[in-house]
């Protein structure tokens, strides 16, 4: 498993990249007819957010033991492939509004990035 974490570091990080990128492109793409600035300003940082925190808990996992950092990876495409996927309007129904998965997205995201960094970081790797 250690000679897999650099390639699955890298996926996770591309990953994490790309789903940031198309997630404001989706969300820019949804609220186009918005003209509140402020609105879409604070939108974008909700949106990005959990793409951030991936990325700065990638950093801070670099002592965490070979299984959380699996977790973590994992986490990192996993959050990057269902934000895609909901924020595209596939999961919508007829009735929902566009802001819908754009609110709850981001939310239940943090929660899990939580849950994997504090498990992670509890986690200590053998003694030696």
């Amino acid at each position: 498993m250690e000679t897999l974490l650099p390639i699955l570091r890298r996926v996770g990080l591309f990953l994490t990249l790309v789903g940031a990128t198309l997630s404001l492109w989706l969300m820019f793409r949804a609220g186009q007819r918005n003209e509140s600035t402020l609105l879409m300003t604070m939108f974008t940082i909700w949106v990005a957010l959990p793409f951030i925190c991936l990325v700065l808990v990638e950093m801070r996992s670099s002592s965490w033991t070979p299984v959380a950092r699996l977790v973590l990876y994992a986490t990192m495409e996993t959050i990057a492939v269902i934000s895609v996927i909901a924020y595209s309007g596939i999961l919508n129904t007829p009735d929902m509004k566009n802001a819908f998965m754009f609110l709850v997205v981001p939310a239940f995201s943090l929660a899990i990035i939580a849950v994997v960094f504090l498990v992670g970081s509890r986690m200590q790797p053998p003694a030696q």
